[in-house]
């Protein structure tokens, strides 16, 4: 009885207020620029962070504050390149001159859905410039590679160091290459082969999440559980569903709701994740136990979320309120 009625405080607590207090200390947080920290009070500024907030707004529809935030990407993140900067310090100046594919990839994706959405061609012309520099500078054979790294000479030319040419399988955005696909034939390669990567990489019992095109093998056995699940959540957004992953995913939830949250690998981020993924994949019951014990664990109604003694992740809190989103309408969300 007592668990029951704990049950019914956590939904009756993410139904109403508590859900706004994320979002109201969320945005208490922003600075004078306009963007949000990657910490409360925080003195550095990530393109994670401010795309996983462009995705919630495009989520919801509220194009002026996805315009605005647009605007600072072009501004802060955007290099010379078109690439984006991972992370800036706190006078906004990127820590280093390098990018990562999978940030990249993202933002293609959300201009092109903000064009299908709102009907601007000027989204789908900056994903699509974005994207021929992906080709130039994040493609090898075929593949994607995890980043390029760069140096400005003063002459204004850029010299290009050689990445390492291995893929990460968590940063193959399969929504992403699919739609680049459908508007650029040089995509269509990429799409096939990094695909066939990720698909081959999930195959086995343990996934696979590093492949190194040079030697074409994976190399790397074991991974973090936010990794995993990202590739999950890349495939489920992509049209597949990973079915012996999912399983897998379904019968440790069933065994222990709060193996996502607590223990070696568990984590925030992990619990949000883990919950779309069921979700997602149709494991309805799965997926809103899985929230309502990260409601529990990481303090719903106490504004951010956050494990106890640790500081609160703007990222995870934005992502938390975007996979809300993504599941508003399922069964049980």
């Amino acid at each position: 009885m007592k668990k029951m009625l704990c049950a019914l405080l956590l939904l009756f607590a993410l139904a109403g207020g508590a859900r706004a207090s994320v979002e109201e200390a969320l945005e208490a947080c922003r600075v004078e620029s306009g963007l949000l920290p990657d910490f409360p009070g925080g003195a550095s500024y990530s393109a994670d962070v401010l795309l996983c907030e462009l995705r919630l707004r495009l989520l919801r529809g509220e194009k002026e504050k996805f315009d605005a935030l647009l605007a600072l990407m072009k501004k802060h993140f955007q290099s010379p390149l078109l690439l984006l900067y991972p992370r800036l310090d706190a006078e906004l100046t990127p820590e280093k001159f390098e990018n990562r594919s999978g940030l990249d990839l993202l933002a293609c994706r959300l201009l092109l859905d903000a064009s299908r959405r709102w009907g601007d061609p000027d989204y789908r012309e900056l994903a699509l410039r974005m994207a021929r520099r992906v080709l130039r500078f994040n493609v090898y054979h075929n593949a994607l590679v995890d980043g390029a790294s760069w140096k400005e000479r003063k002459s204004g030319i850029f010299t290009l160091y050689g990445a390492e040419h291995e893929i990460s399988l968590s940063s193959i955005d399969v929504r992403a290459l699919l739609l680049l696909a459908e508007l650029q034939p040089q995509w269509e390669a990429v799409a096939q082969r990094c695909l066939g990567i990720l698909l081959a990489g999930g195959a086995g019992e343990d996934l696979r999440l590093v492949y190194n095109l040079d030697k074409r093998r994976y190399v790397s056995g074991n991974g973090s559980l936010v990794a995993h699940l990202r590739v999950m959540t890349h495939l489920l957004d992509g049209g597949y569903v990973p079915m012996r992953s999912v399983e897998r995913l379904a019968r440790s939830v069933n065994e222990d709701v709060y193996c996502l949250a607590r223990g070696e690998h568990g984590s925030l981020a992990a619990s949000i994740l883990g919950g779309y993924v069921l979700g997602r994949a149709g494991r309805f019951g799965q997926s809103h136990r899985v929230f309502l014990s990260l409601d529990e664990e990481y303090g719903i109604g106490e504004n951010l979320l956050h494990a106890v003694g640790q500081q609160p992740s703007i990222y995870d809190n934005l992502l938390y309120l975007t996979v809300k989103e993504l599941l508003k309408d399922l069964p049980g969300h």
